[in-house]
């Protein structure tokens, strides 16, 4: 997963949660990082999060890059800033209801609501599409299973096998209790 950062100012609120999606193992670029390559784009990000005190212009810009792109914005701020007329008007608009999580956060919160965000991001990202190419080598003994087995189920042999290994991803309770830690830092 790779994590848009932006932050209009370097503070204690910025600086804890780019430590916290560095922890949690998220690929981040961010405006404040000028170690990382500042060319990567928007667009190859699965997600923006800003956290910004109140709605500036630079803020605006990448929530409507990030609308026009379907990509999901997690928008933080402080207590004045969610006094934002401008807020509360995308908070009420049905187009961007869905593509926006607005929340007020601090020190001692924005960990939880980053930990939900990443969550929810992780269950609904197209994770389930196939599209990850992966080279299997098996035995001639194998090879010939899988063959019958084809045949018998009337399946090509790669989706039989994928169907083998998500049963195996649904019963497997060790996996689970990994997914409901991943993101904890």
């Amino acid at each position: 997963m790779l994590v848009y950062f932006y932050s209009q100012a370097k503070n204690d609120v910025s600086r804890a949660i780019l430590q916290y999606l560095n922890k949690a193992q998220v690929a981040t670029f961010s405006n404040l990082d000028s170690k990382k390559n500042q060319e990567i784009s928007l667009s190859q990000a699965d997600a923006l999060v800003i956290y910004d005190e109140n709605l500036a212009e630079t803020s605006s810009y990448f929530i409507a890059l990030a609308i026009s792109e379907n990509k999901p914005i997690l928008f933080l701020t402080n207590t004045k800033g969610n006094k934002s007329k401008n807020l509360q008007t995308l908070r009420e608009d049905k187009n961007f209801k869905n593509k926006l999580d607005i929340f007020v956060c601090n020190l001692q919160n924005f960990s939880n609501i980053l930990l939900n965000f990443l969550q929810k991001l992780d269950q609904n990202s197209g994770r389930d599409i196939i599209n990850v190419k992966y080279t299997l080598r098996v035995s001639s003994k194998m090879s010939d299973y899988l063959a019958w087995k084809s045949k018998a189920t009337g399946m090509p042999k790669a989706d039989w096998l994928r169907s083998l290994i998500d049963d195996s991803l649904q019963k497997d309770s060790d996996y689970k209790k990994f997914l409901a830690s991943k993101y904890k830092a």
